[in-house]
C-alpha cells in the first residue's frame, strides 16, 4: 500500500492530504502524519526530505517518492488514476513541480503553526529562490490592491478623476507598506529574513482582495452605492490586515527570543 506522508505540524498539509484522500476515494489510512513514524522509517523519510515536499511511501517495497512525482504515483491506484497517468509526463511535471514547490517551501507563511522559538524537524529547508519569488508575488498583489483603493479614495475625496500629478498621493500608501515590510525582514535573524518578509507581506496581500473589490465598486457603481462599496472594501481590508499582522507579529517575536 502506498501511503501519503505529510507534515503533521502544517494545517495546509493536513487539509491537502485530506482532500487528496477524498478526491481519490480511498480510506484515510492511505495518509499519515510524519508524527506517526519513528526510528529507521522516520530517518528514511527525512532523508527523502519529507519536510520539503509531501512524500509517498510504498510499504511493500520501501520505495519513497516526493513532490509532484510522488503525489501522481500515489494517485495511480485511486479513482483519479487515469488523470494521474495523463499528467505523469516529464513536460507536465516540469510545469507542476515549480508551482508545487512555491507553495511547499512557503507553507509556513501561508498557514503558520503556533509560534515557537525552536525550529521543528518538519520545517521546510530554506530555499531563497522560491521564498523570494513568493515574497515578490505577495508584494505585487499588495501594491496593486493598496494603490487601487488609495486611488479610489483619493478620487472620492477630491471629487474629480485623478491625473498624473496625483500619482504621489496614490503611491505613498503602498510605498510605506513595502518599507515597513522591509524593516521587519531586516530585524529578523539572518537565516529567516526571507521568511520574515513573506510574513510581513502576507497581511497586505490578504487585504488586497477587499481593497480591489472596494475600488471596483467605486468605479462601477453610481453614487452613493459606489462610496458605500469603497468604504466597505477599505474597512474589511484594514480589519483583515490588522488581524493577520497581529498573528504574524507574535510569530516573528518568537524568533528573536
Amino acid at each position: 500500500m502506498r501511503v501519503l506522508v505529510y507534515d503533521g505540524d502544517c494545517a495546509l498539509c493536513e487539509a491537502a492530504s485530506r482532500a487528496l484522500v477524498a478526491w481519490g476515494g480511498v480510506p484515510d489510512e492511505r495518509r499519515r502524519s510524519h508524527l506517526r513514524f519513528e526510528g529507521e522509517a522516520f530517518e528514511r523519510l527525512r532523508a527523502a526530505r519529507f519536510h520539503d515536499e509531501l512524500a509517498v511511501l510504498d510499504e511493500s517495497t520501501g520505495e519513497i517518492r516526493s513532490g509532484v512525482a510522488g503525489i501522481l504515483w500515489w494517485l495511480r491506484d485511486t479513482r483519479l488514476g487515469g488523470l494521474a497517468r495523463a499528467l505523469d509526463r516529464p513536460a507536465v511535471r516540469a510545469v507542476l513541480s515549480p508551482l508545487y514547490r512555491l507553495v511547499a517551501y512557503n507553507r509556513r507563511v501561508i498557514a503558520p503553526p503556533p509560534p515557537r522559538p525552536i525550529p521543528c524537524a518538519c520545517d521546510p529547508s530554506p530555499h531563497p529562490a522560491y521564498q523570494a519569488t513568493f515574497a515578490a508575488l505577495l508584494g505585487a498583489g499588495g501594491v496593486v490592491g493598496t494603490a487601487a483603493v488609495a486611488a479610489a479614495a483619493t478620487s472620492a475625496l477630491l471629487d474629480r478623476p485623478l491625473s498624473v500629478e496625483d500619482a504621489p498621493r496614490v503611491l505613498v500608501a503602498p510605498a510605506v507598506a513595502l518599507a515597513l515590510a522591509a524593516i521587519v525582514a531586516l530585524r529578523a535573524p539572518g537565516g529567516r529574513r526571507l521568511a520574515a518578509l513573506g510574513h510581513a507581506l502576507w497581511p497586505l496581500a490578504l487585504a488586497s482582495t477587499p481593497f480591489l473589490a472596494g475600488a471596483a465598486a467605486s468605479l462601477l457603481l453610481p453614487a452613493p452605492a459606489g462610496g458605500v462599496g469603497l468604504l466597505a472594501g477599505l474597512v474589511t481590508g484594514l480589519a483583515l490586515l490588522a488581524v493577520s499582522a497581529a498573528r504574524r507579529r507574535r510569530i516573528l517575536a518568537s524568533w528573536r527570543r
